[in-house]
């Protein structure tokens, strides 16, 4: 016949065939219904070990086959079932990259924030000067507006005090070291040389050729006799302060008034150029301070990001993929599965080779941990 008759003629056999099978697995469980109401439970339990010495029978794998096989081995019926190396990669890739940029990423950050102690300690030291600088014009104009002698006296040491601790802290600030306010203190991190460490502050202390007030309109005009002292860098001008200041703590009461030049040098210098100045230079180490933190934020960020997305391509390109064609398996399996004679119990089959498999696994761990394959400790015969 030609191949179109052949291939209908096939087809109405197998229908045929489909529906015959049918009636007879109709038949067959009529007649178990029959034989198990007729047999009672006595031939009930007989057909179940029965069954389970069938179980049992698949199940042994060869003792050839145990031997060259790994522990995570399945024997079913002579055949070993190997788990899926590729598979095991392809999702545990991922996560080891995943944990490698963690690593990665705290270690930098750990790098990067341990760098972090000299600088705070310079802005904790500048915002000491800073301080201690307000405390010491503080002093001067209680000094300078005593009329009393032993209140003007009182003043005097007082003010020489705030003066020897402000230079020590200046001079710390500059060139490192442990300032003498901070000798009691629990925190004795010792300060790095900001002349040497930072070139902006450098800068700002030595080069500097503009004027430091915050409002330029009330900078002093060139030709003022204050010009030149407050156009040539914050160091000088403060040094200049620390000498007219020392000069004044040296005055006898009569020259130790508030319309001296002086006091006066310290009032129209310092109270505005300088002291501005030196917030300005303190603002240096906040700013750093603040652009060291931002970049470890910034990485976090990334990080973040990066976790994010790669959760997001990990479901679609590998989990979802692998559900469908474990979802596809499934049912080849089911219909492979829909051929088996009705007399088969096929869910107690697997469940028993899962059964025997978990046993087998769990001996061979046990029998490893007691050593050479022996009996584990306290055991008996």
């Amino acid at each position: 016949p030609p191949p179109a008759a052949a291939g209908e003629e096939q087809k109405e056999e197998a229908g045929v065939g489909g529906a015959v099978a049918l009636v007879g697995q109709g038949q067959e469980a009529g007649s178990r219904s029959r034989r198990s109401s007729v047999e009672g439970p006595m031939g009930r339990s007989r057909r179940r070990s029965s069954s389970s010495r069938r179980s049992s029978l698949l199940l042994e794998p060869t003792s050839s086959s145990r031997r060259r096989s790994p522990s995570w081995t399945l024997h079913i019926n002579g055949k070993a079932l190997l788990p899926s190396y590729a598979n095991l990669v392809r999702f545990m890739a991922p996560f080891a990259l995943w944990n490698a940029a963690v690593v990665i990423i705290y270690a930098v950050s750990l790098a990067k924030l341990s760098d972090m102690q000299g600088p705070l300690a310079s802005l904790n030291m500048a915002s000491h000067v800073i301080y201690r600088y307000t405390r010491m014009r503080a002093r001067a104009w209680g000094f300078v507006m005593q009329d009393d002698p032993g209140a003007k006296a009182a003043w005097r040491e007082m003010f020489k005090s705030e003066l020897r601790l402000f230079e020590n802290e200046y001079n710390v600030m500059m060139y490192g070291g442990v300032a003498l306010s901070q000798s009691n203190n629990s925190f004795h991190e010792e300060v790095p040389a900001s002349t040497f460490q930072s070139a902006a502050f450098a800068q700002e202390f030595f080069k500097q050729k503009a004027c430091f007030r915050w409002d330029p309109s009330l900078c002093f005009a060139q030709g003022h006799k204050y010009y030149a002292v407050t156009h040539n860098g914050l160091d000088v001008m403060v040094r200049r302060v620390i000498q007219e200041a020392t000069l004044l703590s040296l005055d006898p009461d009569s020259d130790a008034v508030y319309n001296r030049s002086r006091y006066d040098f310290i009032h129209m210098v310092g109270g505005r150029d300088c002291y501005e100045g030196l917030q300005s230079a303190a603002q240096l180490f906040v700013d750093f301070s603040i652009g060291r933190y931002q970049q470890v934020t910034r990485l976090h960020m990334i990080l973040l990001a990066v976790t994010c997305a790669g959760a997001v391509l990990y479901v679609v390109l590998l989990l979802w993929p692998h559900l469908r064609r474990t979802r596809r398996d499934a049912l080849r399996q089911g219909a492979l599965l829909s051929h088996v004679p009705a007399e088969v119990d096929v869910r107690g089959h697997v469940r028993a080779v899962f059964r025997r498999a978990a046993l087998t696994a769990g001996g061979r761990s046990r029998r490893s941990s007691s050593g050479f394959g022996g009996e584990p400790p306290g055991s008996s015969a």
